[in-house]
């Protein structure tokens, strides 16, 4: 009997150590990544406009960014705002002047290479931003009937109790792709339905037609 509570004592002690280890277990904390949102822009029209977003997840204490941005000039176009050098519409987002003032430093765009040499932004202040949201956005048109890729490059990230030491913060890029080619709406489906089939019953007439006056063998 002795025997049996002393190994009913020890299984319960054993079952205690392994439950207090798994519940102290630290949990593994989620990448930061440097994500195009949406990453993937599909059904656009020559000369429409869309927006994409540069967007950071997961990340802890953001003081500044800077990034190269660039896509297919063959296929899509950046969307000017003026006639000037950095006329284009390229805005900041909320996620770091959320917490403080900023500067905010996008780069004349290149517009025939398809790319902006240099986007960035610090705060004005000794803080960082923690989580998730946008860094920037930026708006584009449709030009001709293509794919293109958005990537980003040359990527760094920045903490404020690193900063003047330049260390980055680790993380991922996760590209994106706008595909030019019209969406056939449900207003136009119908026209094409009829004219195909307009079409088949023209030929079918014809066919039956040339069989009848013997230009065909009848089978």
């Amino acid at each position: 009997m002795k025997e049996k509570l002393l190994l009913i004592t020890s299984i319960l002690i054993v079952s205690l150590l392994a439950t207090a280890t798994t519940a102290t277990k630290p949990v593994k904390a989620q990448a930061t990544t440097l994500t195009i949102v949406p990453a993937l822009v599909t059904g656009i029209n020559i000369d429409q406009t869309f927006k994409i977003n540069i967007t950071v997840n997961n990340v802890n204490d953001l003081w500044s960014w800077k990034v190269k941005f660039s896509w297919n000039p063959n296929y899509l176009s950046l969307v000017r705002t003026g006639t000037g050098p950095t006329d284009f519409d390229i805005t900041e987002g909320p996620f770091l002047k959320d917490v403080s003032s900023t500067l905010f430093l996008p780069t004349p765009p290149n517009e025939t290479g398809g790319y902006i040499p240099e986007l960035s932004c610090s705060m004005l202040a000794a803080s960082g931003a923690t989580g998730t949201g946008t860094l920037a956005t930026l708006n584009f048109k449709g030009k001709s009937l293509g794919t293109s890729s958005l990537n980003l490059s040359q990527t760094v990230l920045l903490d404020w109790i690193t900063a003047a030491n330049k260390t980055k913060i680790t993380h991922t890029v996760v590209n994106g792709t706008a595909i030019v080619i019209p969406e056939f709406s449900g207003s136009m489906i119908l026209p094409l339905f009829l004219g195909t089939t307009t079409i088949i019953v023209i030929m079918a007439v014809m066919v039956r037609s040339r069989r009848r006056r013997g230009y065909m063998d009848v089978p």
